[in-house]
């Protein structure tokens, strides 16, 4: 019914009907390499079979000469506004440079620039030693959000901004940086490489492909990168493909998704909130109904003998189908998508106003949100 799709989209499946959320036995997979056994214990806290592999781990560049060079700029005042992606990041930044400077005058001279922290774990790593950001990125933390938060505070035309990257370069964060008309001076720190013993990533991977495993959870877009180079080692790279489109895949956040969908991969689960503990109770939550409409949907299809775009389908002439052939229907049919940005305070103060539907038909407001 129509009330029954509005409860839906309000509570997003979560504790719906009072349920506590359950795995209830089902065969979680993850990557989780530094807080695998967090997530381990989350898992089967929640009634899920746990199988984490690490699968990454960080090799700091030994004898960083770029590192004594950014510290060296940032002390002498070339460089007047740095950003922070990682806490682990700036963390060994100060031990790179701690040979050739006194970390003291390093952290001073930070003090008095601007500085930025993608989120709260470079944050606390500045906490650690005494700093606190000049401006801190709000949720989910990605370079979006990074860049909407330059924009609003800090004019960055004709500066040079010394950027501490992950292990991997984000060349659209770079790219929106010089559009701004700043000088961006890359760090890196540290490189992004397999675990040391890759045999519990293997057993995963194989797993996966045999089909004993029901969801994976992402929290990371190196792990997508790090589990589709080793199953190609393994030789298994097009099963794993395979098998993914027949599993839940969770991800983290924003980021995780865009790296799972430029590879060609599935994304059937995001949190609300870009962190572990959100990942492992949302799919605890939802992870039965996603499973039980794949499969639905795969009766459906074995039923009628057909695959989904053949003409003579059921479905083919339904008209959301002759819609997205932007051919003419009987009706218009709605494609409601509704964006994982309920936490934000500029959507809560417009929904203290109206219900979700009353949102819905509000062409204005919709524009509003939307933005």
């Amino acid at each position: 019914s129509r009330n029954s799709i509005a409860i839906y989209l309000e509570k997003d499946d979560l504790h719906m009907a009072g349920e506590k959320p359950s795995f209830d036995g089902l065969a979680v997979a993850a990557l989780e390499s530094r807080k695998a056994e967090d997530l381990e214990r989350m898992i089967v806290k929640f009634g899920g079979q746990a199988f984490v592999s690490p699968s990454m781990r960080e090799i700091p560049i030994e004898e960083n000469a770029d590192a004594v060079d950014f510290a060296y700029r940032v002390m002498t005042g070339e460089i007047n506004i740095v950003i922070l992606l990682t806490g682990v990041g700036f963390k060994q930044l100060l031990k790179a440079i701690e040979r050739k400077f006194d970390t003291q005058r390093f952290l001073d001279a930070l003090s008095d620039i601007t500085t930025v922290a993608r989120g709260p774990k470079p944050a606390a790593a500045m906490k650690e030693v005494g700093l606190s950001p000049t401006l801190r990125v709000p949720e989910p933390n990605t370079w979006r959000e990074l860049l909407a938060t330059i924009d609003a505070s800090v004019p960055i035309t004709n500066q040079k901004i010394g950027l501490q990257e992950y292990g991997k370069s984000n060349p659209s964060l770079i790219a929106g940086l010089e559009a701004r008309g700043a000088e961006v001076i890359s760090l890196r720190v540290y490189n992004w490489d397999l675990p040391a013993d890759t045999a519990p990533l293997e057993a995963n991977i194989r797993a996966i492909v045999a089909g004993q495993r029901d969801l994976l959870l992402l929290t990371s877009a190196h792990q997508v990168v790090n589990v589709l180079r080793f199953s190609g080692q393994m030789g298994l790279e097009e099963e794993l493909r395979a098998a993914l489109k027949h599993l839940i895949v969770a991800s983290i956040g924003p980021t995780t998704s865009e790296m799972l969908l430029a590879n060609d991969l599935p994304v059937d689960l995001v949190p609300d909130h870009p962190k572990m503990g959100h990942l492992v109770v949302e799919s605890a939550s939802r992870a039965h109904r996603l499973i039980a409409g794949r499969r639905a949907r795969a009766i459906v299809i074995e039923q009628s003998g057909k695959p989904p775009l053949d003409p003579q389908a059921a479905w083919y002439d339904s008209p959301f189908m002759r819609a997205c052939r932007r051919e003419s229907s009987s009706v218009t049919p709605v494609w409601l998508m509704r964006q994982a940005g309920r936490y934000m305070s500029e959507y809560r103060a417009v929904r203290e106003k109206l219900s979700f539907l009353e949102l819905c038909k509000d062409s204005a407001l919709c524009a509003e949100v939307m933005v």
